[in-house]
C-alpha cells in the first residue's frame, strides 16, 4: 500500500492532488510500526518518469510470509 510521509512542503492535500484519488487517511508511521507492520521507502515512476514526491513516498507491507495464498 503506498504511503507518504506529511511533511511542511508535503501537506496531505498536495500529496493526494493529482493522484485521482478523492480521499486518504492520516496515521502516525509509529502506530503502524508499533502495530508490527512494516515501511519501505520507495519510488513511484509514471510512464518512466520519477514522481515528484518520491522523496516522501514508502510501501507499507500489509501481508509477508511463504504461504500467503491458501491451495485450494
Amino acid at each position: 500500500m503506498s504511503c507518504f510521509a506529511v511533511t511542511e512542503l508535503w501537506t496531505p492535500v498536495r500529496l493526494a492532488r493529482d493522484t485521482g484519488f478523492t480521499r486518504y487517511r492520516v496515521i502516525r508511521a509509529a502506530a503502524l510500526l508499533a502495530a508490527g507492520f512494516t515501511l519501505w521507502p520507495t519510488e513511484i515512476f509514471i510512464d518512466g518518469v520519477s514522481d515528484p514526491r518520491n522523496d516522501v513516498h514508502y510501501d507499507l507491507v500489509v501481508a509477508a510470509g511463504p504461504a500467503l495464498i491458501r491451495a485450494r
